[in-house]
């Protein structure tokens, strides 16, 4: 009996050094002593040593789902009050803009010009009679150009200078639309275009028409189509208005 006992031995002490085990708790040359007694003289709580020896992780906390979401939203609007404010600040072409209107204006007088050109007062009669001719707006463009011209002696007798100021009194004027009537009814009688000067376009047309008080077009285009002679009847209305030498 001893033999297959300490045979025995033999095989669990090869197989104990073949297959893995957990380390043993027992102390290096003694045995473990054990929970001690419970003074109640109960048997002592088996320890496990993996559980006991691991430490209790702390309690998770989990973020709300939507903490993402929330954040962007935030983002988000921070984003759009930053472009509102832009735009407040932003200039609006739009509302600053003002209606262009013919009717507002205050042309100089006609004093300032009487001795500019010697031998005559043509450039005073012309400079009044602009002003009963034309809107304010318009007046008071052409008038300035014409003071301007004259102090620099560059009006008397001289055509391109006047021609120059008409320039300048279109481009400053407003474009009516219901004026757009005189315009269509020359080009579409006028005998002979071709007498008409190259600036005599379409929109030209409209804003020298639009520049004019309203009782001084229907003569003024009357004219137009059946002479065609822009210089011819642009005289013609001046003369009518009483001023210029002649009417």
């Amino acid at each position: 009996m001893k033999a297959v006992k300490w045979l025995l031995v033999g095989v669990f002490a090869v197989l104990s050094q073949c297959s893995p085990t957990l380390p043993s708790s027992t102390p290096l040359g003694g045995e473990d002593e054990g929970e001690p007694d419970a003074p109640d003289g109960s048997a002592p709580k088996k320890r496990d040593a993996g559980l006991e020896s691991a430490p209790t992780p702390p309690p998770s906390v989990e973020a709300p789902a939507d903490s993402g979401v929330d954040a962007e939203d935030a983002e988000a609007d921070a984003l759009d009050a930053q472009v509102d404010a832009d735009a407040s600040r932003a200039p609006n072409p739009t509302a600053a803009a003002e209606p262009c209107k013919n009717s507002e204006g205050n042309p100089p007088g006609c004093g300032q010009m009487s001795d500019q050109c010697p031998g005559g007062k043509s450039v005073t009669y012309l400079c009044q009679a602009m002003r009963k001719v034309l809107q304010p707006r318009p007046a008071e463009k052409i008038i300035a150009c014409f003071a301007k011209a004259a102090a620099a002696g560059e009006l008397c007798g001289k055509d391109e200078a006047i021609e120059n100021c008409v320039r300048v009194m279109l481009k400053g004027s407003c474009a009516e639309k219901d004026t757009e009537k005189f315009c269509t009814g020359i080009e579409q009688a006028c005998p002979n275009r071709s007498k008409l000067t190259p600036e005599f376009n379409r929109e030209n047309c409209v804003k020298g028409f639009s520049a004019m008080r309203p009782e001084y077009r229907n003569d003024l285009a009357e004219c137009l189509k059946k002479s065609c002679d822009l210089s011819d009847c642009a005289g013609m209305t001046l003369m009518k208005s009483g001023i210029m030498p002649g009417g």
